[in-house]
């Protein structure tokens, strides 16, 4: 009798043991903000400059006077910053920023062009893709390139 529990309870933990799941993705960016870190500390001028990335009005800073580790994009009244694969929303440059899901992220920013990035979450410029496993970015394959412009091309019919 007693076997009999201990080889059912055995039998139940076995079968409660979770299997790894794989990260979401959307758009290329991972999903969620369970593990995020703290928000970034964006050191800025009142009003830094930035450059029109697309037709949807989005501008990316490209003044060297703003000291983060990501991408500052200006969308409409607020500020969005993507760092260490997490992204950040502010009404004003300097901050406080609070972290958001890339799901609620305005699809405009996504489809900037990977020209206009600094840290892009598929790698470099257009072309280059970070492949798994490696630190460099490498040539992308057709199918990569493929991939990048049916997703351009959905967020463009998302407009």
């Amino acid at each position: 009798m007693k076997r009999g529990w201990i080889g059912a309870v055995v039998l139940l933990a076995a079968s409660c043991h979770a299997a790894p799941v794989s990260a979401a993705l959307y758009y290329g960016f991972q999903v969620g903000i369970s593990n995020a870190p703290s928000a970034p500390l964006v050191r800025a001028p009142k009003k830094p400059q930035c450059v029109l990335a697309n037709d949807a009005m989005v501008y990316v800073c490209e003044d060297a006077a703003v000291r983060v580790d990501g991408d500052v994009f200006k969308y409409g009244q607020y500020w969005f910053v993507y760092t260490r694969g997490y992204w950040y929303r502010a009404r004003e440059c300097r901050g406080p920023y609070a972290v958001m899901d890339v799901r609620k992220i305005p699809r405009a920013i996504l489809g900037v062009p990977r020209a206009k990035w600094k840290h892009h979450p598929l790698g470099g410029p257009p072309g280059l893709a970070k492949q798994p496993g490696t630190k460099k970015a490498q040539p992308a394959s057709p199918g990569q390139l493929k991939k990048e412009r049916v997703a351009a091309a959905n967020v463009e019919e998302m407009r």
